[in-house]
């Protein structure tokens, strides 16, 4: 930025840390630093993972002002909006989520791929892939300065339909334009599928037959890919069946596809009506879609609503629903249909496979089956002998790229699977346990044969989760001191009791617990001078049954406010990568294909204190 043109506007370099313990970084500048109300957008760079282009994946804010912006600056764009919608459906936050609830517009880059390494030994610099954050960085630049020549006080309140065209640009559309532009799409096919019909006299028996035929290969397709991955996944043991070598799976997914829209062409019952049955009704239906899909979901129209118009436009200037079609018309309007739906669908199975792996068939196998209902009417129209034939080569092809994908392993030591040992030590019961959290993968066979291992049926303290992958074994009991909690004061006024403590772990450990009952809440804490009262922050706020802390050798000191004169009882835990000895074994016999990941392996001390 120092080395280009001077820019109109300052910008400010934020670099915040804590993101995945509550938002810690960005909150603190948002919340303290002075320069925090002068932000007028702003542009997070994010990665979940060591690879993959920089993918536009979420704006907040009024994206029909915000998108024009992004596709002047856009350097081989990597964006569309149903990432957007898919996201803001999902429970995630990045620090964008900060400035979003304070009104704040921004873009939210990141490059996903190497799920598999995020978070884990892997994540590191020798792993990460140059070309993903030159991207990343060039697209940040370019948008930056953008933004530094643009007005942003004068924004609207539009959202826009968004995708980029092979790399190339960025297309956006006001989500008006494209609810009406639907509308007029599926009126068009209504009435073209109308003339078609009546001119080659195709009876509510072909259309019937031919919408179908689609759905009924569509739904076999969705149900063969989740029986083909689900099976993988149980034989081999992990959560992505392919996860080191994908080719071969993806092959099996693209002919499991090809075999099961062949065959169910070949069906006489579902022939009736030809080409022309197929055509119209198949246009009529994807309009229908895209209709329904601008309304109810309108970022992900585009999917749809692009094929169906050019399905529309294709049958404007080939009319290949008539009987005297020549092949030729025929070719051409199913052809302008597959492109445009490779276009665009293309894309979502790459970001697909580089967010999610190979774990989801349906999600990956569902774009390549709607392709293929595009050419739904040319298999109708095909003879059956060929069809039987070209299903029975495409099965025999799935097959035999399952059965040589058996060769290569599902995981390696560079695509791990992910598996989390921890030692819990529940000081009240005297009890101690190992824990083993393969995240969907069986247990290895080595590190099975370390402890007594069996299924975890309840959480190690009552307010953890059930890990439904946790394995848990007897552990000896580990001499170690336990975590400290010292009565500092405490006042009863009225109905409240307001206790003072002081958290600390005498085993210097350097995360602390605090679980409070239910008529028990956090009201401030104080470390090194500094305090945090409950009306400081919405965290404390929020978290009225727990905290956790990072502290240093002298611990924290707590103020708790308690609903009621009697005792209440409030439980510490601390938690550290310290490990006792005898654990040693279980993290030898560990698999080098198997590897820690967010807090990795740790022990866990915990106790409780009635006040």
């Amino acid at each position: 930025m120092r080395a280009g043109p001077a820019l109109t506007r300052p910008v400010i370099l934020l670099f915040s840390d804590g993101e995945e313990l509550g938002l810690v970084g960005a909150s603190a500048f948002a919340e303290t630093h002075p320069w925090a109300t002068d932000v007028g957008c702003v542009v997070n760079l994010e990665a979940r993972g060591t690879s993959g282009p920089s993918l536009l994946f979420e704006t907040t804010g009024p994206s029909a002002d915000l998108l024009p912006i992004f596709a002047r600056s856009a350097v081989r764009p990597f964006a569309s909006s149903t990432a957007d919608l898919v996201y803001k459906l999902m429970p995630n936050d990045t620090d964008l989520s900060v400035f979003r609830a304070r009104g704040v517009p921004g873009f939210n880059f990141a490059f996903i791929g190497g799920l598999e390494r995020y978070h884990t030994p892997l994540d590191d610099i020798a792993h990460l892939d140059a070309s993903s954050v030159q991207h990343q960085g060039e697209q940040a630049l370019a948008l930056t300065r953008e933004l530094a020549a643009s007005d942003l006080e004068h924004f609207g309140t539009a959202e826009s339909v968004y995708f980029d065209v092979l790399g190339l640009t960025v297309v956006h559309v006001e989500v008006w334009i494209v609810r009406v532009v639907a509308v007029l799409t599926l009126l068009g096919a209504l009435l073209r599928a109308r003339r078609t019909c009546l001119a080659s006299r195709i009876g509510t028996a072909g259309a019937i037959a031919a919408l179908t035929g689609s759905l009924l290969a569509l739904g076999t397709v969705l149900v063969l890919s989740w029986l083909l991955v689900a099976t993988l996944c149980s034989v081999r043991g992990v959560p992505d069946p392919a996860s080191a070598h994908p080719t071969f799976l993806r092959v099996a997914l693209a002919a499991l596809s090809l075999a099961a829209f062949c065959a169910t062409a070949s069906l006489r019952a579902l022939r009736r009506g030809g080409f022309g049955a197929g055509w119209s009704v198949g246009c009529f239906a994807l309009a229908l879609v895209a209709a329904s899909t601008a309304v109810l979901l309108p970022r992900a129209a585009h999917l749809v609503l692009v094929p169906a118009l050019g399905w529309l436009v294709a049958d404007f200037v080939f009319d290949p629903g008539r009987t005297d079609a020549t092949a030729l018309q025929r070719a051409s309007a199913s052809a302008l249909v597959l492109a445009l739906e490779a276009m665009l669908w293309i894309p979502i199975l790459h970001a697909t496979e580089l967010g999610f792996g190979m774990r989801l068939g349906p999600v990956i196998a569902g774009p390549i089956a709607l392709a293929l209902s595009a050419a739904w009417p040319a298999l109708v129209d095909a003879s059956v002998h060929a069809l039987r034939r070209s299903a029975w080569f495409a099965a025999s092809a799935a097959c035999a790229c399952v059965l040589v994908g058996f060769a290569f392993p599902a995981i390696d030591a560079e695509h791990p699977a992910w598996l989390n040992l921890r030692y819990v030590f529940n000081v009240d019961e005297g009890v101690a346990q190992y824990e083993a959290s393969t995240f969907g993968a069986r247990l290895p066979a080595d590190l099975a044969k370390t402890a007594t291992f069996t299924r975890a049926s309840a959480p190690p303290f009552p307010w953890f989760s059930l890990d439904a992958s946790m394995h848990v074994a007897p552990a000896p009991l580990w001499e170690v001191a336990a975590p400290e909690l010292s009565v500092l004061s405490s006042e009863q006024l009225g109905r409240e009791r307001h206790v003072r403590v002081r958290l600390r772990s005498a085993r210097g450990a350097s995360r602390l617990h605090l679980h409070v009952a239910d008529n028990v809440h956090i009201a401030a804490a104080r470390w090194n001078g500094r305090e945090l009262r409950e009306t400081d922050l919405d965290t404390l706020r929020d978290l009225k049954k727990q905290l956790y802390f990072a502290v240093d050798a002298d611990g924290i000191e707590v103020e708790l406010t308690v609903d009621g004169a009697g005792p209440a009882r409030v439980h510490l835990l601390d938690q550290d990568w310290t490990l006792p000895e005898p654990m040693r074994a279980l993290l030898d016999a560990r698999p080098r294909e198997f590897v820690p990941r967010a807090d990795g392996d740790v022990s866990i001390v915990g106790r409780s204190f009635e006040i």
